[in-house]
């Protein structure tokens, strides 16, 4: 929904919005993998994949400067570390109370294993590493 903040600070002025961030490298691997039934064709492709990253992130910081829209971000890592805490943080945010039945204990495994996972795949990467602008 990053692509539509405009028009939903306009439906929602009150709108919070939780943003959840995840280390480009893994995010851009995980849609790499993932076998979308249509449409994001920037994911078949990690050069293409890498520039929507980076432009995903130019239309963020800009949403940021000329929105007047509460956003939280999130981070993946953190909530895969601790997902309890991120939790009761976005509850915060929310400004709703917290239900003790509702609280995650532990973050599912799949979460743990995705963090750091472009390491298995270090040398195919560079092309997406050049994309987003790091250097190896």
């Amino acid at each position: 929904n990053f692509e539509r903040l405009g028009l939903i600070s306009l439906l929602f002025p009150r709108a919070r919005v939780v943003h959840c961030r995840r280390d480009p490298l893994d995010s851009c691997l995980s849609c790499y993998f993932r076998n979308f039934p249509r449409g994001n064709f920037q994911t078949f492709d990690l050069r293409h994949l890498g520039r929507f990253h980076r432009q995903y992130e130019r239309l963020m910081a800009h949403w940021r400067q000329v929105l007047d829209l509460a956003v939280f971000d999130v981070s993946y890592e953190d909530y895969a570390e601790d997902p309890e805490h991120v939790c009761r943080d976005i509850l915060g945010f929310l400004e709703l109370d917290r239900d003790p039945a509702c609280a995650p204990s532990h973050a599912p495994e799949c979460a743990l294993e995705a963090v750091g996972r472009w390491r298995n795949y270090e040398k195919q990467l560079a092309p997406l590493r050049e994309a987003l602008g790091q250097t190896a």
